[in-house]
């Protein structure tokens, strides 16, 4: 497998994949001079769809821990985002469904996602595959097949499509696709449709977009809905593909729209401010300022802990300053830091602590848990109370959480839900509604765990929906 990459770096990455048997170029040739002013753009080459390499597309699995593997070398893990042409959509949904990377934008391009036993898949690749082998080789579709094509779609489509596909002249753009091997066309067939897709995928801080051809049907909006919570379905009357074939324009004016970005592009940190205006909507109307019930839990939280007078404090999410207040009485000669990321709270919260921070005792910054603006091994002690559910990478930033706690250090979750039988309906329409990341007990131990924390205990309190996770590092 081979990456091609365009552009400047410093813009957001996004990741374009092929559809079924296509070459990258035929894909993507056309849209990616469009796309480099907005991003900086990498292409997957897939084994077996690549004349500079002697390789055979393997099975979908291999390939996608080959993308991972390519995403946490380059990019840290973190992709902005990532469009699926057909097959490619495909890769995309089991990228975000193994977790092993964080993608904020996936984008499905009109993709069927079709599924099948492996006995009816394989007797329908063993099919397949000379016919396509034939079509690659030949750069022609039967005659009777492009016909057919033509009367139901139109001659402009068909034309679009056979050069998307590879069944037209090669040129040095276009070029042939004669040297794929009927091995890699009937793996990359067969393992597509029996690799499954869970139903119901949900990662915080990714959205899933689909570009749904209405003219393929209801069934494959159906299907969208099916393995995605609440995706966001941009609906094209068209054919399969139809809008990236013919009108590469207004394509990438459809990708800029799913990933928010205004026709200028924008460096990463401008869209970390937008995404947190629509996370700070939500958790206004979840989790009001001087709410009683936080006041309540935060107190119950922190009488877990024993504040010394000389700790150094982390308040992430410091939102109104009520818990910076609450431990300003203990920590006598210490520190205390608060970091919000809304400009509002960070305000709001030097105006309920003017006193401390004038006094030097206390600051509070504006900034993410993403990346945390402290040396490692800073605070003696970091607490987050009612903001990890709207945190954009839990696992990722967790260990930034890890890394600016001192060895030995503790660090506090508090949140006044978790994920348990018995939550109220309301409750449970509110984590639907906003996405929220609500774990289980047991998540929240694996999540710690993997995060590196060497003890993580779970506090629950009688009567209440409470939960405070205790990590030491």
């Amino acid at each position: 497998m081979k990456i091609y990459s365009f552009g400047e770096e410093t813009k957001p990455a996004i990741l374009l994949l092929p559809g079924t048997c296509c070459h990258w170029k035929r894909n993507f040739g056309h849209v990616i001079p469009l796309l480099q002013e907005h991003f900086y753009v990498l292409c997957a080459s897939y084994d077996g769809f690549d004349e500079t390499e002697d390789s055979t597309f393997p099975n979908m699995l291999i390939e996608t821990a080959k993308l991972e593997n390519y995403i946490q070398k380059n990019l840290g893990g973190q992709l902005f985002a990532a469009y699926g042409c057909s097959l490619g959509g495909s890769f995309v949904g089991l990228m975000v469904q193994r977790k092993k990377i964080h993608i904020r934008h996936g984008i499905l391009g009109s993709s069927d996602l079709d599924q099948g036993s492996s006995f009816g898949t394989w007797a329908m690749a063993k099919a397949m595959t000379p016919l396509l082998g034939k079509m690659l080789r030949s750069g022609k579709l039967p005659v009777w097949a492009k016909k057919k094509m033509e009367e139901k779609a139109g001659a402009e489509y068909a034309q679009a499509m056979l050069q998307l596909f590879g069944c037209s002249a090669a040129t040095q753009e276009l070029p042939s696709m004669a040297f794929v091997s009927n091995t890699s066309i009937f793996n990359q067939f067969f393992s597509d449709m029996v690799t499954p897709l869970e139903d119901d995928i949900y990662v915080p801080g990714t959205k899933i977009h689909c570009f749904y051809a209405v003219k393929m049907g209801e069934e494959y909006e159906n299907r969208y809905r099916r393995h995605f919570v609440d995706p966001d379905i941009r609906y094209h009357a068209m054919q399969h593909e139809e809008l990236l074939a013919c009108y590469p324009e207004q394509w990438v004016e459809e990708v800029l729209a799913s990933c928010r970005l205004d026709g200028r592009g924008m460096e990463e940190n401008d869209f970390e401010e937008r995404h947190f205006t629509e996370v700070e909507r939500a958790q206004a109307e979840i989790t009001e300022s001087g709410n009683p019930r936080n006041h309540n839990v935060t107190g119950w939280a922190l009488s877990l802990w024993e504040i010394q007078g000389n700790d150094n404090i982390l308040d992430i999410g410091c939102g109104g300053g009520a818990a910076l207040s609450r431990m300003a009485g203990h920590v006598t000669d210490g520190h205390l830091t608060g970091i919000d990321y809304s400009p509002v709270s960070v305000e709001t919260s030097r105006a309920t602590n003017a006193e401390s921070v004038a006094a030097g005792k206390m600051e509070i910054l504006e900034g993410s848990v993403e990346k945390l603006p402290f040396e490692a091994e800073t605070f003696d002690k970091i607490v987050t109370v009612e903001s990890f559910y709207f945190w954009p990478n839990p696992q990722e930033n967790l260990k930034e959480v890890r890394r600016v706690l001192k060895t030995g250090g503790t660090f506090l979750l508090v949140a006044d839900i978790y994920e348990k039988p018995g939550l109220p309906r309301e409750v449970k329409d509110n984590i639907r509604k906003f996405h929220l990341f609500n774990p289980t007990r047991e998540q929240f131990k694996n999540l710690f765990r993997e995060a590196g924390f060497a003890e993580t205990r779970i506090h629950t309190k009688d009567g209440e929906d409470w939960i405070c996770v205790e990590g030491t590092k």
